[in-house]
């Protein structure tokens, strides 16, 4: 917990897909973590809905990459 009250977390994201895969991950952002939180489902998510996956490494990797390049 900070001084002035407010708690430290590491936002927990959880993608689920329409076919039942799911996936977790986290975001090193532990001063801010309901900004975090807004930016992935306000911002990135657009990215991934309507979008065909398959589930394999190489493409886990590519989505990733461009998230965090976006």
């Amino acid at each position: 917990m900070y001084p002035d009250g407010r708690e430290r977390g590491t936002p927990i994201i959880q993608v689920r897909t329409d076919n039942g895969l799911t996936g977790w991950g986290e975001a090193e952002a532990s001063r801010v973590p309901e900004a975090v939180c807004n930016v992935v489902c306000n911002f990135l998510s657009h990215g991934l809905q309507r979008r065909v996956f398959h589930g394999d490494r190489e493409e886990i990797e590519a989505i990733r990459d461009s998230m965090h390049e976006t």
